[in-house]
């Protein structure tokens, strides 16, 4: 968050108050995901294990009607206690990469969405992906800004949805991988 230390990450697990980097409102809704490469390598390393629930946080911006997802972050160590659902996030994980990415430079980042993986390491489907999306939209984590990629294997390829919410309907996105090399 280039000058800035106000990101959603510091708003929703520190308390902070927003800063006007940090208003991602002000970035049109998305239509379509684009996965990075750097995204989509954490993702597939993540695939190399299996037999539980995996998630964490998505990094990255709105640019036109593509939502760039740049970093796809663990939730922390499955052994931490913050981190017994996918949807859940080390708040000192989280902070941690926060803060890295804004120290590092490079296009302004936020915490664009949440990611899922099933304990098979198969693509979830959509009635499982419905109960992840309402149980972050209770907790105000999913919106028409902030998104949920389940990611998977399908037929040994890898595959993902992404959701959002508009209104009281969710509504499926477009993923694209590799928009940047």
């Amino acid at each position: 968050m280039e000058g800035s230390v106000t990101s959603r990450v510091h708003q929703r697990l520190l308390g902070l108050p927003a800063g006007p980097v940090a208003r991602v409102t002000e970035w049109s809704v998305p239509e379509r995901v684009q996965v990075h490469r750097e995204a989509k390598a954490s993702l597939l390393t993540q695939l190399t294990s299996a037999g539980r629930w995996r998630g964490g946080l998505l990094f990255g911006w709105c640019e036109g009607e593509a939502l760039q997802i740049r970093f796809a972050a663990p939730q922390g160590y499955a052994w931490w206690l913050s981190c017994q659902s996918p949807l859940d996030a080390d708040p000192r994980y989280a902070v941690g990469w926060a803060d890295a990415l804004a120290a590092a430079g490079g296009p302004p980042m936020n915490w664009v969405g949440s990611w899922i993986i099933a304990p098979d390491n198969q693509v979830a489907g959509f009635e499982q992906d419905l109960t992840w999306l309402r149980a972050g939209r209770r907790t105000a984590l999913f919106d028409d800004l902030h998104v949920l990629l389940s990611v998977g294997r399908r037929e040994e390829r890898l595959s993902a949805a992404a959701y959002r919410w508009l209104g009281d309907e969710v509504e499926p996105l477009d993923v694209v991988w590799d928009a940047h090399p």
